[in-house]
């Protein structure tokens, strides 16, 4: 018998792929959830590599962060090599968080 947490982030999980492969409105959703959450970590490394309790306190609860706080408990790592994680403008620039 599986833990009710367990088949929650299961069933999240299945929701996300999903949606993802479709592209359908909800997808498109979600990947602009993603992508905000991944603006407020403000680092050039996809925010579901890293560990969720090190950010917890400067993003905003979405269902993504609940995802990724499950994926990060879970210890679980999704291969998400199509995710935007930003760009820099010029040369020179640099993730401010990347250097603190």
């Amino acid at each position: 018998m599986s833990h009710l947490y367990d088949v929650m982030g299961l069933s999240k999980t299945k929701f996300l792929m999903k949606h993802l492969r479709l592209n359908d409105k909800t997808g498109k959703l979600i990947r602009i959830s993603m992508e905000y959450t991944q603006m407020e970590v403000g680092t050039s490394m996809l925010f579901f590599h890293q560990p969720f309790n090190k950010w917890k306190h400067i993003v905003t609860p979405t269902w993504v962060t609940h995802l990724w706080q499950y994926w990060s408990e879970a210890e679980v790592t999704p291969d998400m090599t199509t995710m935007w994680t930003g760009v820099t403008k010029s040369k020179n620039d640099k993730f401010i968080v990347d250097l603190l």
